[in-house]
């Protein structure tokens, strides 16, 4: 049965990963190649340049997702890792406040196990691909290991494995470490079993091997025998229809050598007869003698040894005990008890007598009346220094408790929601919709008009169970559609909080409907009445789902051989619809042609009809290239051209990983792969602009790609996008925004990605060239309805930036690389260069030392070209990386002038809708770009042109303002409160022209008292220093500065003034009093507001005149007094204007 492999060197295994260069074409990708920062002709393009776009993750995390293994550094249990099944690795230093995504931008986001050095923690072993397989699992492609707490990481091998559940690692030598590998889910392979490494990972070899249908699930070491250890082989296999689990593969093996050799323990050490399925293994770490193994079984049970494993007996074989070991089979043993154990499943339950009874931790019931935290559980970590601290991730994300279970924190900032689909609908600022896997259906705004950003709160829950596709009326956004597992569809209502289930009934008693995991529904776009939804039918409702007629025969092939769904599970039956197959789940009716609907099938079939339903053509056969019976995941019908469809396959669930994209034309008779060599994971959604009918954007298991020609060329968008499962797109028309739906970091939106649109190699080349740019949309921020002060523990998701936003290209070397690694680099090469040139330099001018006088003049000439083009260098050296920003009003008014820096590539300008404020009072001053003005009001709606400058490059556009939609307010009303506000602008500009004038005149003094102190320390005699003229001079300067104290303070607020003190005399609490009273309402100022804005004029007008008295009167005489006495001269200062 066993079977010893060859050492597998972990370079070879992936010697294939860098080839996607060879598949590039003549898109952007290879005009990219001709622009980025590169230091070889064969590099691959420089998505970095892209980064100017901006990418937003807007939760939700309130329901978080699953978690597939959970450890803490033993000496340290703030320090927390926790695994998602598709959303990485998440790191928290805080013992789970706040949390830091530490694997993201890796080949894979699927993760599996952890490890931790505890001896040197910050060693990190880590799985990909989680070994809780069921049928939406992601893949994973190997294991990675850190030696810098999680920083960075570095592939170690085991490329083939594809899931990995667990890793034991010995706890003095960090170079031995043992891998338990499942291997692939839905095929048979031989990298599968136990490995082991003793060089740190370099090399692995395969220690426990049963057969290509084998994997292993579980590995333990013995605390008190690193040699000595427990493993389990699972025999499982998954088809689109079927799983099973459970075979003569499956064992129960140890080993007393480090696997250098294995005894497979069996029904005569005690046990289960018959076929064996899932193994977990735990070890109690105070008792290590004391063993428990829970097995899948004919009659599953929990097995404990107390002898090391040499003989076993039943502890427990009650129904449920391994309630459904593929998805949740995990024990734990406290650490400081061998005799109680938690078996993590469905529920928590905890046993006090060494397994033989069970008690629930009641607090883990989502369905209980007091709810409170998610069910269904992967894995618990118990701190071996205090049995009482409990960390629990199950599908709900993380949960921690401090007193075993009675009371827990549910972690409320892990947005790692596993989404299905996504919609958006039309409202300002936009909703967005989709179901999770066992989260439910949610609906969430891409914006919030609220200050704090998007929180958990702004999400709602429009539908229960494993939420799938959502969707709202078109005429109505507070009503919609949510739909779960086996064909349930219901109807909500946000006004009511109705949810009506309207899932449409069979054509007749006899026939019984078959509706996929995941099943198709539409909104038909002429009809805000019509919607469609599929079991192997296509139904067709008039009515918003009141009632319901089909419309097609059966369109999937119906073959049995391809309905064992009702047979699934193996040892242990798991009947759940999530194997229904030979159904429809992608339903497309064209937006331009009313009547086209396109239909896939999850078993290959693809049809269309012309005539709304009343005929139907079968096309997949004219796809040559498509894999046959694939799921037909995504079909987004041509925005311009009725006949033209764009259709995913997806083939990974037959054991192909490999993506594929077609394109349907001529309404199915013709099919062109647009699939390149270089998209990495199997392809999920698709998706094409409405505006550039070449730019297409395609969602796979890896990511996200983008392609501007077409399809004949693809690159990765991996700026602010993390490697993730793209489920699904929808395109937010109106905002030109992407939102991805994806299966493991919720949902992220790329604003405005219209920048894409026609790139060609000349945008990339330009020293600035504007792409596009957003109108700029008012709103009164409100205060979000949830917690004032909300901490670190809460999730905030970004809103977009507030104002109008200009997306441009900027390039030239003066501007830095929005890399840092390659701005680096590339500094390191201009001064190599430079370092260069000199070097000839000095070697030219030893050579021309030594010619002739004959050819000094040639000589002189060379010299002064040499000159003049460094000079020219120089020149470029000195060009700046700021742009200047004007922006007039239509009267062809400045209104606003501010500069950005920029970088290489595409940039981004938000101009946040304000005016020019107020002169900085002294001591605000920017040290840079004096002239910049602080922000003041807000501009009125309307029309404003904007002008971008970068040193002798400039463009200009025009822009709209557009008024907050909630305020029934005139333009004239706006323009009032506008002006009114700009008059305590200027107001406070005069005030702070006083300061500076007291300041001014505040160093003179000191300046001249200084000089007289100086003037007299040179006198000895007492009596001539009494009537030295310096002595008058710094007696009156003394007074004079107490005088500036009195005024200033009369002004303003002083600098680091100590305290809470009273200011309600001073001009400016007047006139911000004043300012803020006109500012606080959107619209005509009020009677009062005016009354505030003249009590603020007239205390300015006061203090400016005393202001001006003084500096006429008191200030000019001491400076003609300073005059007279020949210590030195000074000007004037002038009289402060007051309008």
């Amino acid at each position: 049965m066993l079977e010893h492999l060859n050492i597998i060197v972990a370079n070879d295994i992936d010697k294939n990963i860098n080839n996607r260069e060879k598949s590039m074409k003549k898109s952007l990708t290879s005009l990219l190649l001709t622009a980025a920062i590169t230091t070889s002709a064969s590099a691959a393009i420089d998505t970095d340049l892209l980064s100017g776009i901006k990418v937003r993750n807007i939760g939700p995390a309130a329901t978080s997702g699953r978690i597939s293994d959970i450890e803490a550094v033993i000496s340290n249990p703030n320090i927390i890792y926790a695994s998602a099944a598709s959303g990485g690795v998440w790191k928290s230093e805080n013992a789970g406040l706040k949390w830091t995504p530490i694997f993201e931008h890796e080949e894979y986001a699927s993760t599996g196990a952890i490890a931790i050095n505890q001896a040197i923690p910050d060693i990190v072993w880590l799985g990909t691909g989680e070994g809780n397989v069921r049928n939406s699992v992601s893949i994973g492609g190997g294991i990675y290991k850190s030696i810098d707490a999680g920083k960075s990481w570095t592939k170690m091998g085991l490329a083939n494995t594809e899931h990995i559940n667990r890793i034991a690692l010995h706890p003095s030598n960090p170079d031995i470490a043992y891998v338990a590998a499942l291997g692939t889910l839905w095929s048979e392979n031989k990298d599968r079993g136990i490995y082991k490494t003793i060089d740190g990972g370099k090399t692995w070899q395969k220690i426990l091997f049963v057969d290509n249908t084998t994997g292993a699930t579980d590995i333990k070491m013995d605390p008190s025998n690193p040699n000595k250890l427990y493993a389990s082989m699972w025999q499982f296999r998954r088809w689109p229809d079927r799983f099973e689990s459970g075979g003569p593969g499956s064992g129960l093996f140890i080993s007393l050598d480090g696997g250098e050799t294995w005894q497979e323990k069996t029904a005569a050490d005690g046990l289960p007869e018959g076929h064996l399925g899932r193994i977990t293994i735990d070890i109690a770490d105070s008792q290590p003698n004391t063993v428990y193994a829970l097995i899948e079984a004919e009659k599953s049970a929990l097995m404990r040894s107390d002898d090391g494993g040499n003989s076993w007996r039943t502890v427990n074989s009650e129904v449920g005990v391994a309630d459904r070991p593929f998805y949740y089979s995990e024990i734990e043993v406290d650490p400081n008890n061998p005799d109680v154990i938690y078996n993590i499943a469905t529920f928590i339950r905890r046993s006090i007598d060494g397994g033989k009874n069970f008690e629930k931790v009641e607090k883990i019931d989502c369905c209980a009346v007091s709810n409170n935290i998610h069910i269904d559980n992967h894995t618990l970590w118990i701190n071996p220094k205090d049995s009482k601290h409990l960390i629990l991730g199950n599908d709900g994300g993380v949960s921690i408790t401090q007193d075993q279970g009675d009371s827990w924190r549910f972690v409320q900032n892990l947005a790692i929601s596993q989404f299905y689909h996504v919609r958006v609908d039309d409202a300002k600022p936009y909703n967005i919709y989709g179901g999770l896997q066992d989260n439910g259906s949610w609906r969430g705004p891409a914006e919030v008009w609220h200050s704090g950003g998007i929180r958990n709160v702004h999400w709602q829950e429009i539908g229960f169970g494993d939420g799938f596709d959502a969707m709202p009326f078109p005429d109505d956004v507070t009503k919609g559609y949510s739909q779960s597992q086996g064909g349930y569809l219901s109807r909500w209502d946000l006004n009511t909080g109705e949810q009506s289930l309207i899932m449409p009934p069979p054509p007749n008693p006899e026939t019984e409907l078959r509706f996929n995991w995941n099943a198709g529904l539409a909104q038909d776009p002429f009809n805000k009445d019509t919607i469609y939804y599929g079991s192997q039918f296509m139904h067709k409702s008039s009515d918003r789902g009141e009632t319901w007629q089909v419309i097609s025969k059966d369109l999937s092939t119906n073959n049995p051989e391809f309905q064992r769904y009702k047979d699934s599970g193996g040892l242990t039956p798991d009947v759940t619809a999530a194997e229904n197959n030979t159904a429809i789940i992608a339903i497309a009716p064209s937006s331009i042609k009313q009547g086209v609907i396109w239909v896939g099938t999850d078993d290959g079939r693809i049809h269309v009809t012309q005539d709304g339903g009343e005929s139907w053509k079968s096309v997949e056969q004219k796809a040559r290239k498509a894999p046959k019976n694939a799921f037909i995941a995504h079909i987004t019908p041509s925005l311009y051209n009725a006949d033209e469809a764009f259709i995913v396959f997806d083939n990974h669930r037959r054991g192909d990983m490999s993506p594929y994209l077609f394109k349907a034309a001529k309404y199915g008779s013709k099919f062109t792969n647009l699939t390149t060599k270089n998209i990495k994971g199997y392809a999920l959604s698709v998706q094409q602009d409405h505006i550039d009918e070449n730019l297409l954007f395609l969602g796979t298991e890896l990511g996200l790609y983008a392609s501007t020609d077409a399809g004949d060329s693809w690159f990765k968008y991996d700026q602010g996008v993390p490697t993730v499962s793209v489920m699904d797109m929808a395109i937010q028309q109106r905002e030109n925004d992407l939102v991805l739906g994806t299966h493991g970091r919720s949902i992220i939106v790329i604003d405005d990605y219209s920048a894409l649109r026609g790139l060609t190699e000349k945008s990339f080349k330009a020293p600035l060239k504007l792409l596009s740019v957003s109108d700029g949309q008012q709103y009164v921020s409100n205060r979000a309805p949830s917690s004032r002060f909300w901490g670190d523990a809460a999730y905030v998701g970004e809103n977009e930036a507030y104002g109008v936003t200009l997306t441009l290209m900027a390039s030239g070397q003066h501007l830095t690389h929005p890399d840092d690694d390659k701005e680096k680099s590339r500094l390191l090469k201009q001064a190599a260069n430079a370092q260069a040139e000199k070097i000839t330099a000095k070697s030219e001018q030893k050579s021309d030392s030594k010619k002739s006088d004959s050819k000094k003049s040639d000589s002189k000439k060379s010299d002064s070209k040499k000159s003049d083009s460094k000079k020219s260098e120089n020149d470029k050296a000195k060009l700046s990386d700021k742009a200047r920003i004007i922006v007039k009003n239509s009267q062809g008014e400045v209104v606003r002038t501010f500069v950005s820096k920029l970088k290489q590539g595409i940039n981004r300008i938000t101009w946040g809708l304000e005016s020019d404020g107020a002169l900085n009072m002294p001591g605000d001053e920017p040290k840079e770009d004096k002239d910049i003005l602080a922000a003041g009001p807000e501009v009125v709606p309307g029309n404003y042109s904007i002008t971008v400058k970068l040193n002798d490059k400039e463009f200009e556009t025009t822009v709209k303002v557009l008024q907050d939609p909630r305020f029934k307010v005139s333009t004239q009303d706006l323009t009032a409160s506008y002006n009114l506000q700009h008059q305590a602008v200027d107001m406070y500009s005069t005030l702070t022209k006083a300061a500076h004038a007291l300041v001014d005149s505040k160093k003179d003094l000191e300046l001249i008292k200084a000089m007289a102190d100086k003037a007299l320390s040179k006198i000895t005699n007492a009596e001539d220093k009494a009537t030295n003229p310096a002595s008058q001079l710094g007696s009156t300067a003394d007074v004079l500065l107490k005088k500036i104290a009195e005024l200033d303070k009369n002004l303003r607020t002083i600098p680091e003034t100590n305290g809470i003190v009273d200011e309600s005399y001073k001009v400016s609490s007047k006139v911000f009093t004043a300012w803020g009273y006109v500012g606080s309402r959107y619209g005509k100022p009020s009677p009062t507001a005016e009354l505030y804005l003249a009590q603020g004029k007239a205390a300015l007008k006061t203090s400016i005149a005393e202001v001006n008295n003084f500096l006429a009167q008191d200030i000019a005489q001491f400076k003609e007094q300073y005059q007279q006495s020949g210590l030195g001269l000074l000007n004037s200062t002038p009289v402060i204007a007051v309008d």
